[in-house]
């Protein structure tokens, strides 16, 4: 990992306490039911759905690699909207002010934008459908990462199972004085809850 990101995964795992109860239930069952996947198959996807796939599903995406990496554990993670819009701009701004280093495939609107975390891996991002041919068809499960594609994504085709973990939209703070603080803090918190849940799922292994 680039010495920031891991100096800033130390930090999350430390902040556990700070998931509410209600959640920790959501994500103690979420985990049971991947060790139960991951008894059966080899590795397990994991699909992160919001409304445009502009923000808090990219952010999941992210998160859900590093913590396969650091937890050492066959998932992989995919994010997906209800509508194509482009990986917003300050979520790449913010994404450079933690650590990590960002490439873009061209300079278009919705362009295929490269997240490094460690040397020679990275996370692919761009807005997509549930159904695009880069997401998995079977054996994943989807984390609804907002109120409103929960709601109106009742059915996720191919899905063996669909979970809501709703976070607060940072978009909110757009164009304010405290937009990068906001973006920082949804991505802290999404990271705590992640980790929280892959070392759920670890600690349960053995």
């Amino acid at each position: 990992m680039f010495p920031k990101i891991d100096q800033l995964i130390t930090q999350l795992l430390l902040n556990y306490d700070s998931i509410p109860k209600e959640r920790r239930v959501v994500l103690n069952d979420l985990a049971s039911k991947i060790r139960s996947e991951l008894s059966v198959e080899k590795s397990l996807n994991l699909l992160f759905v919001c409304t445009h796939n502009s923000r808090r599903s990219h952010m999941g995406q992210i998160w859900g690699t590093i913590a396969a990496r650091y937890f050492d554990l066959p998932l992989l993670s995919y994010s997906a909207g209800t509508e194509i819009t482009a990986l917003h701009p300050n979520v790449i701004q913010m994404l450079m002010n933690e650590g990590f280093e960002i490439k873009s495939e061209r300079n278009e609107l919705n362009s295929v934008i490269h997240i490094s975390y460690e040397s020679g891996a990275s996370v692919s991002c761009f807005s997509k459908l549930i159904d695009d041919v880069h997401n998995p068809k079977d054996n994943f499960i989807a984390l609804m990462m907002c109120t409103d594609a929960e709601s109106n994504c009742p059915f996720v085709p191919g899905a063996i199972s669909r979970v809501g973990i709703p976070f607060n939209d940072p978009k909110s703070f757009d164009g304010s004085s405290q937009v990068m603080k906001a973006y920082s803090a949804t991505m802290v918190e999404i990271g705590i809850q992640i980790l929280y849940l892959f070392n759920q799922i670890k600690n349960d292994e053995k």
